[in-house]
């Protein structure tokens, strides 16, 4: 949606009021839209261009807020409030010629999420949000409304820790310049980190790998011309770091520190994470 300079200055300016507010007292966990650098690349340089792949640098801190805690009830609520910032360098081909667009992106995604242990090892966490984001330049502003379900297994054998995670997520999408219409999202994930043996800010360190994939089994996007962008998957890997306790940085708990390369349809660039996404 479209809105006037002055609202889009008072939007940033909310949201890095509320993060800063936020930022003193809250763990880090995660949700997060995966077709942004798509939608900016079509938006950027129009849906008639040969766009073959992104470039992209994304920086996730994602927050929330306990509001009730899993303890003598069988399920928690969490608020959640993931911040995003996002640095892209858009390269197409077009019937003009080769495009190169560099764009900066700042999306906050407010939401609750539910925790449901199902077993000593396992958690279900249904959740709902609705994502607001924009180019810092305040060109567009694109809203998301997103429900789904995710799950984590945690399991230890000597000084190996196994984090495995599943998830499926519906989502309808508000793009101002491109066509898209409701999409799923399927996700698996395994992070596999060891105890390193020395202690790193107060906690016991581990470091180790991880593997993320996600599939988009009915995502259509309509370009010009009844051109159709095939997207199917975006795969992730990259290197894990932990603390026992959670390592603590400007006050902000950040229970797993990442850094991944993204790779897949029309997708290629670096992510910082600062939660194991499950």
């Amino acid at each position: 949606m479209h809105g006037s300079p002055g609202l889009r200055t008072t939007f940033l300016a909310i949201a890095t009021a509320i993060f800063a507010a936020l930022l003193p007292a809250l763990p880090a966990i995660a949700q997060a839209s995966e077709i942004e650098p798509l939608l900016l690349l079509l938006r950027q340089v129009g849906t008639e261009a040969g766009a073959s792949a992104t470039s992209l640098q994304v920086y996730r801190v994602p927050l929330a807020a306990t509001l009730l805690a899993v303890g003598d009830r069988p399920w928690g609520l969490d608020l959640t409030f993931p911040v995003s910032l996002g640095f892209y360098n858009l390269d197409t081909a077009s019937s003009v010629g080769d495009v190169l667009a560099r764009v900066s992106t700042v999306s906050v995604a407010p939401g609750v999420e539910f925790l449901v242990p199902v077993s000593r090892r396992w958690t279900i966490k249904p959740y709902g949000e609705v994502s607001l984001g924009m180019t810092t330049a305040g060109e567009t502003t694109e809203v998301q409304y997103a429900a789904g379900v995710k799950a984590r297994g945690d399991y230890a054998s000597g000084p190996y820790h196994l984090a495995a995670g599943l998830g499926a997520h519906y989502a309808s999408a508000r793009a101002s310049h491109v066509d898209i219409g409701d999409y799923t999202t399927l996700e698996a994930g395994l992070d596999i980190q060891r105890r390193l043996g020395f202690a790193f800010g107060g906690g016991e360190a581990s470091a180790g790998i991880y593997g993320i994939g996600r599939w988009f089994p009915d995502l259509r996007i309509q370009g010009a011309g009844d051109r159709v962008f095939d997207v199917t998957r975006v795969l992730e890997v990259g290197v894990s770091f932990s603390t026992a306790p959670e390592l603590t940085l400007l006050k902000l708990k950040l229970p797993w520190v990442a850094l991944g390369y993204r790779f897949g349809d029309m997708f290629r660039g670096i992510r910082l994470s600062f939660s194991f996404p499950f």
